[in-house]
């Protein structure tokens, strides 16, 4: 889930839901074990999404992201 700077920004990041999907799979499979099995790779990663999502968004803008549920397979 996201932190947003303007809870009206909720609008755009739904609309562009699947692009932002896409772009997070697309980073956390390039990933390995090893770089999100620590806390500064899972602190990171979330750097990472929060900068792709921001990318993609025209108008808003995410503040912070957060991991509601983290599994490693």
């Amino acid at each position: 889930s996201f932190r947003l700077s303007n809870p009206k920004d909720a609008t755009e990041l739904n609309e562009k839901f699947q692009a932002i999907y896409d772009s997070i799979l697309i980073l956390v499979r390039g990933k390995t074990v090893d770089d999100i099995y620590t806390l500064q790779g899972k602190l990171t990663l979330k750097d990472e999404i929060t900068a792709r999502v921001n990318d993609l968004l025209s108008e808003g803008r995410v503040l912070e992201t957060y991991f509601t549920e983290f599994k490693i397979d």
